[in-house]
């Protein structure tokens, strides 16, 4: 059996990742059926459909991921592209030594006036270092305002050799 590939995304600190992986049905069967994965169609282009809307979003959610931006009429394929620009401020925002972006005192409801000076400082830094706009960041912008408009300037990306 030839050896498995694989390519991983995490959400800095978060424990959630997004893996695309060369899976036999058999292992595809096996993953799909844990209760801490979810998958997407291998047809990226497929629409999430309104009927997944709210599993995608309470999932999403529970890894203090945004989620009201998903709609049933987007792509997989565009789902996954606005979550890789949000793991990518994740994953900058630990290398700054910050850890997870969602932490005592800073849900993802918090406002940019009340998040902690170095906190807002470390978040700051991480976009502009990814050169993700941040022009409609304000003092009442939450957590989640700025992840969902970073989350919609990415530009296709590659997951597993699949373009994203």
């Amino acid at each position: 059996m030839a050896p498995l590939s694989w390519s991983l995304l995490d959400y800095g600190l978060e424990p959630v990742a997004l893996i695309g992986a060369d899976v036999t049905g058999g292992q595809n069967t096996t993953l799909s059926g844990q209760s801490d994965v979810a998958t997407v169609p291998s047809n990226l282009d497929n629409t999430v459909g309104a009927a997944n809307v709210t599993t995608v979003r309470n999932k999403l959610e529970a890894f203090n991921i945004p989620a009201q931006w998903v709609v049933g009429g987007a792509t997989w394929r565009q789902t996954l592209r606005a979550l890789i620009a949000m793991f990518r401020i994740g994953q900058r925002f630990d290398g700054r030594g910050f850890g997870k972006l969602v932490v005592p005192g800073v849900t993802l409801s918090t406002t940019y006036a009340s998040m902690p000076v170095a906190y807002r400082d470390a978040l700051v830094q991480a976009i502009d270092e990814l050169r993700f706009d941040r022009t409609p960041l304000n003092a009442s912008s939450t957590l989640r305002d700025l992840l969902t408009h970073i989350s919609t300037q990415t530009a296709p990306q590659s997951l597993l050799g699949v373009v994203i």
